[in-house]
């Protein structure tokens, strides 16, 4: 059953069972207590003041004693502000004897008439119902209850840490059933619950009962519709349930599980509670963009809350994970800075200080605006006491995957992250969109930390190693001599019109990570015909990239570049430049005026960098694991 089906339900059993539980206290007192004794027991067990009209015990020494108690009155605790915590007109409870002899209090009947019940439970989920929370028991086996009769009773409810406040009427007949009808504002929006179950008359202990509850506000809807183990039995059921919203931290409002801001969701599910735990299967639906369908069992264990599930999505949207204040924030961030690569996916695990668990993944396409190279993303995440983990992240790309772990500890300050991944079985041209240009086999590492609520405010500071790897791949010819900065070449293989893929010996590139910023350390290009060095830097926090590729030809060129090559932009849109021109556009004679125009200065120089040899790529290899 929802959260909201408990609320409603244990709304019932509050206005309608708080009262027998005081009554049936003062059923087990001893004979010689008097009343003012009596009402100093509850008021001692309730921890407020407490006035009894009259009290009258019937078949005291049968199987079945009887209770009768008028004008009930118990006042609301200090905290919780003026007037009555609870008020009952009259109220009549038969209760076995055995269950009494061993110290257990089982009503089996209860009639109640003119019940005024205010309950109250504030934002650090204090209640007025009840004084000390005890662990729940495993063994409790809810209500015997066989007759339930209540009328003229009303309740009203204001939950602080759930945002909803409510009023309105309970009833039990034998000819309608239970009912609880109430209407209030969730968030300041107008909100029903409604509750309903069978009539509670004759009924045997452990019968089937059939209940359904309704929530319905413009911010979240919820139904549910099943059975319990027994009448009036919240802690054993099985049930049905629909929900939609606006963002699932609504729904996070009544089931309290610590979920995220998120896009509108839908979702059907069946709910199996045996308390203390819960079972849910079956569930189906759509979250945002995401369509999303799994099961999970959550245990709950000295306090804490132990979930063991499994998600799958046939597609999957990252933005779906914020609320549309998120979407909106990101929205001007990226007006004003533009396109981002590295996610603003929030890590702060503070609304999940009381869970842990294990849940599987597994989504089959990724949504990505743009020409994205990933597809799919699987793994495992394990949380314990703030600290989350994936050992086994698999991020799916056009050819090839990213694989590796990822780690988030919030166990004090900031959120620590890190992660660890290997690029894997891909090549260069799916990284760049094309093999017109360089093509060959990619490998790399990724092993970054840093710290902040985001993916990219921990990575805006982080420090690490990044390293990429192309071996024997092959470059456009005149990109070569580009890079190795040969004019003369350059003119020739412009002139001819031929433009062939040479042979790329290496590209390795080994960028250091220092609180955000990244410098290569070394980076070099060895074709053919060239070999290039880069320097410079990208800076995470702004993703701005600043790099230099300074080359020369391996055999003597009378003429040269004077401007090497220039990598400059954002990691989403790097802008690759020599002397003004793109070297990955194509290089006819107006080209070749440009950059004898540009290198005027020395073109008639000697080029003293000619000559240079082939660097050793196998051991940049080893050197780069």
């Amino acid at each position: 059953m929802s959260r909201a089906a408990r609320i409603g339900v244990g709304a019932v059993a509050v206005v309608a069972i708080v009262g027998v539980g005081v009554v049936c206290v003062i059923a087990f007192a001893p004979v010689g207590y008097l009343k003012d004794k009596v009402e100093a027991r509850i008021a001692d067990r309730m921890g407020t003041a407490v006035r009894i009209g009259d009290l009258t015990l019937h078949n005291r020494f049968t199987r079945f004693p009887v209770a009768e108690i008028h004008n009930l009155r118990i006042a609301q605790p200090d905290w919780a502000g003026k007037g009555d915590f609870l008020q009952i007109e009259k109220a009549v409870v038969r209760l076995p004897l055995l269950p009494l002899l061993r110290g257990s209090i089982e009503p089996e009947s209860v009639m109640i008439t003119g019940l005024n019940a205010a309950l109250i439970r504030t934002a650090d989920k204090r209640t007025n119902w009840e004084r000390d929370k005890k662990p729940p028991n495993p063994n409790d086996e809810g209500l015997s209850l066989t007759k339930l009769s209540i009328t003229n009773s009303q309740f009203s409810m204001r939950d602080d840490r759930r945002h909803l406040a409510i009023k309105g009427t309970v009833a039990a007949t034998p000819g309608v059933g239970v009912v609880l009808a109430s209407r209030g504002l969730f968030h300041d929006q107008p909100v029903t619950l409604d509750i309903k179950g069978a009539a509670i008359d004759g009924v045997a202990p452990g019968t089937p009962y059939p209940f359904s509850a309704q929530l319905a506000s413009p911010l979240l809807t919820m139904n549910a519709h099943g059975t319990m183990r027994g009448a009036l039995n919240v802690n054993n059921f099985d049930a049905a349930v629909k929900t939609r919203g606006k963002d699932i931290t609504y729904l996070d409002d009544i089931v309290e599980a610590g979920l995220p801001d998120t896009q509108e969701f839908a979702f059907t599910g069946n709910v199996h509670r045996e308390r203390p735990d819960w079972k849910i299967s079956n569930l189906r639906g759509s979250l945002g963009k995401s369509l999303i369908t799994g099961e999970a069992t959550i245990k709950k264990r000295d306090g804490r809350s132990l979930i063991n599930g499994r998600l799958h999505a046939s597609q999957f949207a990252f933005e779906d994970l914020s609320s549309d204040e998120g979407i909106r924030r990101a929205a001007l961030k990226k007006a004003r800075f533009g396109i981002r690569v590295i996610p603003e996916t929030r890590i702060d695990l503070h609304r999940l200080a009381r869970t842990d668990g294990t849940l599987r993944f597994q989504a089959d396409r990724l949504l990505i605006p743009g020409d994205s190279v990933f597809r799919s993303l699987s793994g495992t995440v394990t949380l314990d006491h703030r600290v989350l983990t994936v050992p086994d992240l698999v991020a799916g790309m056009k050819t090839g995957r990213l694989v590796g772990s990822v780690r988030v500890d919030h166990r004090q300050g900031l959120p620590k992250f890190s992660t660890n991944m290997k690029i894997e079985g891909t090549t260069i041209e799916q990284l760049m969109g094309s093999g017109k240009d360089v093509s060959g086999a990619l490998r790399g590492r990724i092993a970054l930390s840093g710290q902040g609520e985001t993916i990219r405010q921990a990575l805006s500071g982080a420090n690490g190693r990044v390293t990429i790897m192309t071996l024997n791949g092959k470059i456009r010819a005149t990109i070569a001599n580009v890079i190795g900065q040969d004019l003369g070449r350059t003119i020739v293989q412009a002139i001819s019109g031929k433009d062939d893929l040479v042979p790329l010996r290496c590209l390795v590139a080994d960028f250091r990570a220092q609180n955000g910023l990244v410098t290569p350390q070394p980076m070099v290009v060895d074709a053919t015909v060239s070999v290039a060095r880069g320097y410079g830097t990208i800076n995470l926090r702004d993703e701005a990239v600043r790099l230099t590729l300074a080359g020369a030809a391996k055999k003597p060129s009378p003429l040269r570049i004077d401007d090497p090559v220039h990598v400059i932009g954002t990691l989403h849109q790097p802008t690759v430049t020599v002397a003004g021109l793109k070297p990955s556009q194509h290089i006819g004679l107006s080209q070749v005026f440009s950059l004898v125009k540009k290198s005027i200065g020395g073109i008639f120089k000697k080029d003293k960098k000619a000559n240079v040899s082939s660097v050793n790529c196998a051991a940049f290899a080893a050197r780069l694991g």
